[in-house]
């Protein structure tokens, strides 16, 4: 019975942990299939591509967390980008420094996303619509703006060398930076998302997300 009963455990184990054994065991083939995948440089570079999408991922967890869903992040991460090009290449172009430019372009797309991330709240809470529905919307909407802004061509760039050193520099030459500041922004939302006992009251900030209903969800 009891030998029953631990097959069980096992096999229930190995389907919740599926994903992560599969990924192992490619790590492995990868490893023995090759010198340079498990040289540091090389997993730095799969580290900072990862940053990247792990960011979107933090932001995509509070919407289910909502039980919500939302499919226009990656166009509004590419609209984003288009606005501080944009930005960047005209205001450049018309004499304007380039920090300027740039922080103009990077408050100008995150006041667009705060725009969009009001509207989808207003069409859903207002109106009833199914996420999938309005978030399909905006995304090929913001895909098109983003087309129509570039013209369907890269923009040269024209960003000042901090900005560039944000996205491609590395810390001490070794950790690429958007690795770290993907750590430290998954290491404030799970704070906010499962915050200290010592904490009596929410962080300001948790008056945006799902804080208290997680904290009064039934263990």
């Amino acid at each position: 019975m009891n030998e029953r009963i631990n097959k069980k455990k096992v096999m229930y184990h190995f389907l919740n942990h599926v994903t992560e054994i599969v990924l192992i065991l490619v790590v492995i083939a990868l490893w023995i299939s090759t010198d340079s995948f498990m040289k540091l440089n090389n997993w730095m570079n799969l580290l900072r591509s990862g940053a990247i999408k792990g960011l979107i991922a933090l932001g995509v967890t509070m919407v289910l967390i909502c039980g919500k869903i939302d499919l226009s992040t990656g166009s509004q991460v590419g609209l984003s980008g288009m606005f501080v090009a944009g930005f960047c290449k005209n205001m450049v172009a018309a004499g304007y420094n380039q920090t300027l430019a740039c922080l103009i372009g990077m408050a100008v797309g995150i006041a667009f996303a705060v725009v969009i991330g009001l509207l989808h709240a207003f069409l859903q809470n207002t109106y009833d619509l199914p996420p999938f529905v309005v978030t399909l919307g905006t995304q090929y909407l913001m895909f098109g703006l983003a087309a129509i802004i570039c013209n369907n061509y890269p923009i040269p760039n024209a960003y000042p060398n901090w900005y560039v050193q944000v996205g491609m520099g590395r810390l001490f030459g070794v950790v690429p930076y958007p690795v770290i500041i993907f750590f430290v922004a998954g290491g404030a939302l799970s704070l906010l998302l499962e915050p200290p006992a010592s904490w009596s009251t929410p962080p300001p900030a948790a008056v945006f997300t799902p804080w208290a209903a997680i904290r009064k969800r039934p263990a």
